[in-house]
């Protein structure tokens, strides 16, 4: 992986501004999509919260700023400040990973000698001519060899990062869960020296598909003689010395050898948090952390996933309090479940009680839909309520799409089912539903939204003919599914679908909710709670 590596160079200051000088380098005249200035400011976030953005729009926005190529980054000096002082440059590689997964690796210099290095993890689309980077997130990487980026590559398979490390973040490293990068908030230096220029070696971790994440692939240590130098526990380097194997790059530890070291970690090195991730564990089994907008939100909902956690392991369980963390033996049951499902899950979420006013607005719309009043409908919803991607919208639409038979009757059986699974608490004054429209640019952007349908329902049985007389090929249980491509016949009443380990049949749509059906958001303002977009299709 060498030659992946690209260190940074203590003058590459002086580098980039030599390189600035040559005009041949400029891209100005063919400005790259995204623009650095795209970056600026969100790189430092340092956060997992999603954060979405236009690429092409911004990049036309800062067009203005010329930018260049440094050894395949692009790269733009920022505007001087106020006093005229230098603010440096900011530069990106670009890596492509499978689907739609991007990774970009950012290298700022705020106008001193030194360079930080960040690591920006998103999905990128296409939607009207203009590129969209979804649910971009800084990745919790260290500076230096505290976990700092070593390098980053891309494959048709995979996305794959190298981490410096320490004698502290090494075991940091053989501590962290399954399927997350290792926290450089949690470095021992109680126990070992931080020294955050002793570095000893390269932790490389694999982007794999959900629910496995982020994978420790490969440890190398590059000089083991560096560990005895930092007083490392001698226990935790015969263990090393007896499973890794030595080249002339070092100690390097793969595959069941890092398994096996992390079983044999010694006791008194085993950190105080529990090597199973009660968060990471319970998105991975489909309980998914919603977009947030503050951490009490967050803790409840933190909390309400637990509870759910526990009453699908057991339904007739009695459940503890809601801020009763799960046992042991609750993550161990949970990781089991996980390590024997075939296909991926998103569990339902119904968060109107968060908010009574909206709560009994959503009791009284559930009844306009039964009576299928359509001046109630109307009052409900916003002046300039949006019925499409087409520009079509307003109460004088709406009553034109109440009054056709057909429409009509479209109408009400989407609203339906749109109101029946459940909503999501967006910010203080939005809710969005139903629950499987609303999932995060992490979630959503891994998913067709044209071939896409999640099961909304516990017990929903998969059938081998499309009627209810059919026989039930498998009880489903909160599925992710897709519509059979083998099949074109699409039935009212019930939609031919596979799973994602190959079985097919047939599933009422009564059952699920396919990506592209309708879906709303409601807003409250000066009147209330009102329907503010009513929209189906992608």
């Amino acid at each position: 992986m060498s030659t992946h590596r690209q260190q940074i160079a203590p003058r590459l200051w002086l580098l980039l501004l030599s390189l600035t000088l040559m005009p041949t380098m400029l891209l100005a005249n063919n400005p790259p999509i995204p623009h650095p200035a795209c970056f600026d400011g969100f790189y430092q976030a340092d956060t997992r919260a999603p954060y979405s953005i236009n690429l092409t729009r911004c990049s036309r926005t800062n067009a203005r700023l010329p930018s260049f190529d440094i050894e395949g980054m692009i790269h733009y000096e920022r505007p001087r400040g106020p006093a005229g002082e230098l603010r440096g440059m900011l530069g990106y590689e670009r890596l492509t990973g499978p689907g739609n997964q991007v990774l970009y690796r950012l290298h700022d210099n705020q106008g001193g000698s030194g360079s930080d290095v960040s690591l920006i993890l998103g999905y990128e689309v296409e939607s009207s001519g203009d590129r969209l980077l979804l649910d971009s997130h800084a990745l919790q990487t260290g500076s230096g060899c505290q976990l700092g980026p070593a390098w980053a590559s891309a494959s048709s398979d995979n996305l794959s990062i190298g981490l410096n490390l320490s004698p502290a973040s090494l075991l940091t490293v053989l501590n962290s869960p399954e399927g997350e990068l290792p926290n450089w908030r949690n470095l021992p230096s109680d126990r070992l020296p931080r020294c955050d220029h002793c570095c000893v070696g390269v932790a490389e971790y694999h982007l794999e598909t959900a629910p496995h994440g982020w994978q420790l692939k490969h440890l190398q240590i590059d000089d083991p003689a560096l560990l005895l130098e930092t007083h490392i526990d001698a226990a935790l380097l015969d263990i090393l010395m007896a499973l890794g194997s030595s080249n002339e790059q070092g100690l390097q530890l793969t595959g069941s050898n890092l398994s096996s070291l992390r079983a044999q970690l010694p006791e008194h090195l085993v950190l105080a948090h529990s090597p199973i991730h009660e968060s990471a564990l319970l998105q991975a089994l489909g309980f998914i952390r919603w977009p947030r907008y503050n951490p009490t939100l967050t803790t409840l909902r933190h909390q309400r996933n637990v509870q759910a956690a526990r009453l699908w392991l057991n339904p007739d369980a009695t459940l503890p309090a809601p801020d009763t963390p799960l046992s042991r033996d609750e993550l161990q049951a949970l990781r089991t479940v996980l390590q024997h499902l075939d296909n991926p899950r998103l569990h339902p979420v119904d968060e109107s009680d968060m908010d009574s006013s909206f709560a009994n607005f959503i009791a009284d719309l559930k009844k306009v839909v039964t009576d299928t009043d359509g001046e109630a409908l109307v009052r409900m919803s916003a002046p300039d309520i949006m019925l499409g991607f087409g520009g079509s919208g307003g109460h004088a639409d709406l009553r034109m799409l109440l009054e056709h038979p057909d429409s009509a009757a479209d109408l009400w059986w989407s609203l339906q089912h749109a109101v029946a699974p459940g909503a999501v608490l967006e910010s203080p004054e939005a809710f969005c539903l139903p629950y499987p429209s609303c999932l995060p640019g992490s979630i959503f952007g891994r998913f067709d939204p044209q071939i896409t349908l999640f099961v909304t329902q516990p017990q929903a049985p998969l059938r081998a003919e499309p009627s209810d007389s059919g026989a039930i090929i498998r009880v489903l249980d909160h599925e992710v599914l897709i519509i059979d491509p083998q099949r074109s016949e699409l039935e009212d009443a019930y939609l031919p679908v596979m799973l994602r380990d190959g079985t097919q049949g047939f599933i009422a749509r009564t059952h699920a909710h396919w990506m592209i059906d309708y879906r709303l958001s409601v807003v409250r303002g000066p009147q209330g709670w009102r329907i503010q977009s009513l929209v189906g299709g992608d």
